[in-house]
């Protein structure tokens, strides 16, 4: 398939689009399908906790809206020798808490995310640096162990913190009361109900749009589309496309619509039977009917994978796979040579919310393994349970309803979360590993990408994912804040109303 098309269903109503009949500027209420897990930006992979934290936090660099790299709290970076990457800082920065923002900080946040102590979620993505050196108050140099050519985007990954507030207060704390030099401050935060930020009038960009922002958790599709529908919220995440006729036909809401760099599938735990065994990895794939699952619940708006966790916009993706077809025969005569005629009874855990339709796909997917004789016994746990149950605890069940968007679209960050000693693998594959690492050391993208079809081939073969789709990213939004436009990576981003 060619690579996807940003698609905007634009249903603007006769009138004035001018700044006076956008989104009142008090306060902007957006309801996501999660709360958040944690707002410490060094323990979360996740992009409803990222969603909240962007505002408070800045980094050294970001990604823009059309996905490129730009200047952040980092004015400038330049490559100086094959190991050494240096950083040229803004001046005059604070944090909320009036904390400077210097070389020294930028040193403090990566080593604190390397500190193996800490359990950083995205240490796995920093492991190529050696150590960071403060050349001068706004100048740092990050040198790797070997040249990295991926560094730049696993750096997007690192939001700044103020040291002597972390240092103060400790870990645990600063989970729920985050400090940062966004252009929005945090107030407060009440569990499962509402997170609020308040614009920082400091910020080197600007005074931000809004006065408030408030994240609100809404678990449920329907309570979500009609919280919108009733004018309480002004932005909602994962709407299904069932509903997308609807809020077309509304007078005073419309869908947005954008292809997500948002890959999901169901990642099998390996460490354990019946998915340590490749032949009843293999079956599984055989025996769901993407196809119909796509038709039936997405209604075509999203996109087969092929046989690996990569869609095509990720540099290392494999376009001469091909997904699993489906055949029921094919997989009951592997589950037979696996050791499992009879097919077999297992835990099969998803959210509900964190992903558009992600507990009906699972429910739908669980009943389609009824026709070969496997018996996948679904358990919806909230977001933040599944998570520690995932990560923190290491057990995780037979099969997980998941998703990956990396913020590098690279495989590098794609295939970093099953390298082996990462909190996040389940898979082992000494061959993948060595050839991952491998693939994070050589400058030349061409090689890269010879080595990243060898590792794609093995995840076809080997099977440690139930691969399913790519994620279209569904917004409803209010028809005055019509501005505001989705991003591929499935962030939100809500800081300045462009001028008409």
């Amino acid at each position: 398939m060619k690579r996807f098309k940003i698609v905007f269903w634009s249903l603007m109503f006769v009138g004035s689009m001018i700044f006076s009949n956008s989104c009142p500027a008090a306060q902007m209420i957006i309801a996501q399908g999660t709360d958040a897990a944690t707002l410490d930006p060094h323990l979360t992979l996740t992009w409803s906790d990222y969603n909240v934290i962007n505002h408070i936090c800045d980094g050294l660099i970001r990604r823009d809206q059309d996905m490129k790299i730009v200047p952040d709290l980092a004015e400038s970076w330049k490559l100086i020798d094959p190991l050494t990457h240096e950083f040229k800082l803004r001046r005059r920065i604070k944090f909320h808490n009036g904390e400077p923002f210097d070389a020294q900080v930028v040193k403090f946040n990566i080593e604190r995310i390397l500190d193996p102590k800490f359990s950083s979620r995205i240490k796995p993505f920093l492991e190529a640096i050696q150590r960071v050196e403060v050349v001068d108050d706004y100048t740092v140099h990050i040198i790797t162990k070997k040249p990295s050519p991926v560094l730049l985007n696993e750096i997007l990954n690192v939001q700044m913190l103020p040291p002597k507030y972390v240092k103060e207060k400790g870990d645990q704390y600063v989970t729920r009361n985050p400090v940062g030099t966004g252009p929005y401050r945090f107030v407060g935060w009440v569990k499962d109900s509402h997170i609020t930020l308040e614009a920082f009038e400091q910020h080197w960009r600007g005074k931000p749009s809004f006065d408030r922002l408030i994240f609100k958790p809404i678990p449920e599709d329907s309570t979500r589309v009609a919280a919108l529908l009733a004018g309480e919220v002004d932005i909602i995440t994962n709407v299904p496309p069932s509903e997308i006729n609807r809020l077309k036909a509304h007078k005073e809401v419309m869908p947005l619509m954008i292809p997500s760099t948002r890959c999901m599938f169901i990642k099998l735990n390996t460490e354990k039977p019946p998915f340590n065994n490749k032949w009843v990895r293999q079956a599984i794939n055989y025996a769901v009917d993407k196809d119909t699952l796509i038709e039936a619940l997405f209604e075509g708006k999203v996109r087969k994978l092929d046989g690996q966790p990569l869609g095509p916009e990720y540099f290392g993706y494999n376009p001469d796979l091909k997904a699993y077809p489906y055949d029921p025969k094919k997989a009951k005569e592997l589950l037979s040579k696996g050791g499992y005629p009879n097919g077999f009874e297992v835990e099969f855990d998803t959210s509900s919310g964190r992903y558009i339709l992600d507990k009906e796909a699972s429910q739908a997917i669980a009943g389609q393994l009824l026709k070969v004789g496997v018996k996948a016994k679904v358990s919806v746990l909230e977001w933040g349970l599944l998570m520690k149950k995932y990560v923190e605890a290491h057990n995780m069940a037979p099969m997980t309803f998941f998703g990956i968007a990396a913020r590098s679209i690279d495989a590098d960050g794609m295939y970093t979360f099953d390298l082996a000693g990462s909190k996040f693998s389940y898979y082992h594959n000494e061959e993948r590993d060595r050839l991952v690492l491998e693939a994070r050391t050589i400058v030349d993208q061409n090689k890269r990408l010879n080595i990243y079809k060898k590792v794609s081939e093995i995840y076809r073969e080997d099977a440690p994912f139930l691969y399913l789709y790519q994620q279209a990213d569904i917004y409803g939004i209010n028809k005055k804040c019509n501005w505001w436009k989705p991003r591929a990576d499935s962030s939100i981003w809500i800081f300045q109303i462009p001028k008409s």
